[in-house]
Parts: C-alpha cells; structure tokens; sequence
C-alpha cells in the first residue's frame, strides 16, 4: 500500500502539471479508466521481468553444468601467494591428481607481482584453461625486542624492530611512540603496511632510564661514583640518599637516589658479601683449672662485615698438655674461614727477654715444687719475645712449662763513620757495631743516603729489636772519587791444541777497591781455535 501511494502520488503531480493538456482525457475517462491502466501496467511489467529471471537462471544453469563436465577434474583457478615458486601443473588437479602438465609459456608470469594469467593445463589429453592468479595475502612479519635506552635517547622504528619479512614493499610508521625524555616503561606499537595493503601491527616496551635499575656493591669497597650509576652526563647530579654505614656493612636491598635535572631517580642498591673473611689465631695460654676465654686466640680477624666465631677442641683444662682447636669466622654473606691453633694448658712464668737460660729454681717457684724434682730435657733460653712452650720432667714424667717472653728494652749499639767510594750503595749495618739486645736487632736508614753524592753527609739510622722497641743513631758517610781500575791477576799466555778447548780465565782473578762485583770479559776477535798460530787476546 506505501509503494503504491507513493507510485500514485508521483503520477497524481504529473498529472497535475500536464493538467491543461490532458483535461479533456481526464474528463473521458474518468478515475476509474486510471485505476485500470496502472493494474495492467503492473501486471505486465510481473511477468516480463519473471520471465527474465527464469531465462537467466536457465542460462546459468547451462552453464555451470558445462564447466562442471569440461573441469569434472581440474580447478579453473589456482592462488598463488607472491613471491613462491610456481608449483606443478598438479596443483589443477582435484583430489591430489598426478599427470597435468602446462600446454602454455609461464614466462609471462610474475610470482613478484600480483596479477592474474590465463593458462592452458593438459590432461588425460586435453587442454583447459584455467586462471593463474597471483596475490599477496600475507600481511608483513617482523621480530621486536625490550630495549633499555637513556632520557636521552631516541628511537627510529628500524631500531625496534628486525627480522622484518614480505614479499613485496614494506612501509611502517608507529602508532603510538615511546615517551621519549620520560623515565619508565613505555609501551610503543608500530604498523607495518605492505604494498598491497597487508597490514600487521607490533608492540613492543621500551625501558626509558636516566640511572642504571640495579646495582652490586661488595662490602668493604669504595662506594660507586656518580658516573657509574647515571645514564646521561649531567654536571648538577647529585646523590640525595644513601644507604647507611651500617647498611652498607650488610648484605641486602637498599635505595640509591639521583637527583637529575630536578627529578628523582631510584636505584636498586644491592650489598653483598662474597669475600670470605682473613683470621689469624695466636697460641693461647691457659692455666690448669681455669676456664678459656677463646677470643684470646684471635690475633687478628678482617672482614667487611659482622663475623661470628665458633670454636671447636676437645680441651681439657684439669690437664696439662697442648690441645688443638679450630676456629671459623663466618660473615654475614655465609663466607667462612678455617683455622686450626692451639691451647696451652699449664703453668706459666712471665720474664724479660735476656739471653741467660731459665732455671730450675724460676720454674719451681711458680709450679709449687722443689727445684730437685724438675728436670729440663732441653736449655731454654728466653729470647724470643711471646708464649714460648717446652718440655721439661716433673716428679719423672714428662710435662710442659711456658715461658711468656716480653721485651720492652730497646735495642743499643755504637754509631761507626764510613768512608767509601761514590757510586757504591753500603748497607746499613756497615754503620754500627756493638749491638746490644737480647733479641734480634734488624739496622735500616731513617732517610736513604745519596750514595752518588762526594763528600760528608749526616747519616740517621733505625735500630729495632723483635719487640718492636726501637732506638736511632746518628752518624757520618763520606764518599770519594773511585779513581783506581780494577786490577787483574796472573794473566799469563796460554797454550792450546789446534780444535782443542782455550781457557782463557783459568787461574785469574780480579780485585778493586770499590767493586766488589767485577765482570772480566775476554776479546778474542782474531783467534782461530781450528788453524794453527800465534793469537793477541
């Protein structure tokens, strides 16, 4: 009813706007004569256009029906993706066939090109043709990987992505870039667009960075520089928080902050201990009863951080004798360190270095005993400053006794001038003589002579004994010329046989009056040890 008001309405203005023309029409016929052509119309106008589509489809159907019988066996067409090979005629074939063949030139095709390529195929005797048609249906493909980069970085899409792969052109462009200049993790996505309208898009995360995310610090060793925590060069950087002394003797996470161009950058600061510690013991002296303190064996313990101690020995301390023990010094990074000493347990007696032997009667007062019961199986001098241990015989058996050794006396000898020859280092003890101690005395110079100097020049020497007690001496070096050459002795003509050995410096010597290391060098440049004569040498 709408379509028709409609058709209606639009022949109703018509005929109003031919009404002068058609009045006397109009007039005739009347409304009724109107209504009876538009049916007719309409009813024609139905069966033409039925008997159209019924011939059209009729047609189709003849056809279809056709290629079905000419290709029963063979694909009319085949899409071959750009860029692959062209395959065997086979590929016309229905139900994976064998035996097709091409009857045309593919010469003329393009596998770079998209395109479309009519061709003949022969089969089972015939030719057909068939429709070669090359497209690109591929959208590009490419590899992206998380990048690290400074504020001060930038970035073009061929350093995001790579592996990039198509067969025809490809054009790229982001679709949202990284935020540049902004530290933090960014996320960018990128198109990339081939010549034939494929299109594929990757993401990919770029880590924006003005100072490294983490670093490891060893205890003990020197805190980072600036430089090797930022990025970017910046000549206003600071540090505005550290970890603490404490902190930085124990192992863990920590923060490090940057102060860059105003903003604050955080870093993963992580303490660690991989060193293990450095413990030396020293003898440890206990007396019969008496509970031990073990630290004492501790001469000397280093580690960057807190060390914890244990102690291992089968000590009795109601028996005289040498017991061992290991100690081991365990960090706070689980480092530990192993070392075995050892636990006097006896009487002791306390004595200034001297280099007079020990007696029974010093040994007794402390033991509690009458000196006729002791008995020492070996002279124990005490000079040598520390626990000094022996063996001695009490009552018939076999025991031991310590000796603790100090010496606080320095060291006294008598300052001798030198004269010597320039060029000639002397050594120090050259200086001195007479030395008094009773323990070992090492000699040094305070200040190096200038042994290349002629004439007097004062000279200061440092004497030290085992105990450390040190004493100086002052006294004088003169250095001459060394005008006098070597001097050599009982050279003399040799006699030799022909292809016979020469010994030339047999029975020589050498002497001077400053070189105590003289080398003698023999020239023999006209000897012939395989010709008979008389030779200079």
């Amino acid at each position: 009813m709408h379509e028709e008001s409609l058709f209606h309405n639009k022949r109703t203005i018509s005929l109003n706007k031919a009404e002068p023309k058609n009045r006397c029409i109009k007039h005739i016929l009347g409304s009724g004569a109107s209504a009876f052509w538009t049916a007719l119309a309409q009813s024609l106008k139905k069966i033409f256009f039925s008997k159209l589509l019924a011939s059209l489809f009729a047609v189709l159907a003849l056809l279809f029906s056709a290629a079905l019988l000419i290709y029963k066996d063979i694909r009319p067409f085949y899409v071959l993706e750009l860029g692959e090979p062209i395959p065997s005629a086979n590929v016309f074939l229905k139900a994976n066939g064998r035996g097709a063949r091409y009857a045309s030139d593919l010469g003329g095709i393009d596998i770079n090109s998209e395109g479309t390529h009519m061709i003949k195929v022969s089969y089972a005797g015939e030719d057909r043709y068939v429709l070669f048609m090359v497209r690109d249906t591929t959208a590009p493909s490419a590899e992206s990987s998380e990048l690290n980069i400074s504020i001060d970085d930038r970035l073009e899409i061929t350093d995001v992505i790579y592996n990039i792969n198509d067969n025809s052109r490809i054009f790229a462009s982001w679709v949202s870039k990284p935020k540049f200049g902004k530290a933090g993790r960014s996320t960018a996505k990128i198109k990339l667009r081939d010549e034939y309208g494929n299109v594929n898009t990757l993401n990919t995360v770029v880590n924006i960075r003005a100072v490294v995310d983490e670093i490891e610090y060893e205890a003990g060793s020197d805190f980072p520089e600036l430089h090797e925590v930022m990025l970017v060069e910046r000549d206003d950087a600071v540090f505005v928080h550290k970890p603490s002394d404490l902190e930085l003797k124990t192992p863990g996470l920590y923060r490090l902050t940057t102060k860059i161009d105003g903003k604050k950058y955080n870093t993963d600061f992580y303490v660690k201990d991989t060193v293990e510690p450095k413990l030396e013991l020293k003898p440890m002296l206990v007396s019969p009863g008496e509970e031990p303190e073990f630290e004492l064996l501790i001469k000397n313990a280093e580690d960057a951080t807190e060390l914890k101690f244990e102690y291992e020995t089968d000590l009795d301390v109601n028996k005289p004798g040498i017991y061992p023990v290991i100690v081991t010094a365990t960090d706070l990074g689980n480092n530990s360190v192993s070392v075995e000493g050892s636990i006097a347990v006896t009487h002791s007696l306390e004595l200034e270095a001297r280099t007079e032997p020990l007696t029974a009667e010093e040994v007794s007062s402390v033991m509690g005993v009458s000196p006729e019961n002791i008995v020492f199986t070996e002279t124990v001098v005490p000079n040598k400053p520390g626990t000094n241990i022996f063996h001695l015989n009490l009552n018939g058996e076999e025991t031991i006794f310590a000796v603790l050794v100090k010496d606080t006396v320095a060291p006294a000898a008598t300052a001798v001038p030198v004269e010597w020859y320039a060029c000639y280092p002397v050594d120090a003890r050259s200086f001195v003589s007479n030395i008094a101690d009773a323990t070992e005395v090492k000699v040094s110079f305070v200040n190096e002579p200038d042994f290349n100097l002629l004439g007097t020049q004062n000279v200061e020497l440092l004497l030290r004994d085992a105990g450390g007690n040190e004493s100086r001496l002052s006294t004088t070096l003169t250095l001459y010329p060394d005008i006098d050459p070597p001097v050599l002795y009982n050279v003399r003509d040799r006699f030799a046989y022909v292809n016979g050995n020469v010994f030339y410096l047999e029975d020589i010597w050498v002497e001077d009056n400053a070189d105590r290391d003289v080398q003698i060098e023999v020239q023999k440049p006209t000897v012939n040890p395989h010709k008979e004569g008389q030779y200079a040498v």
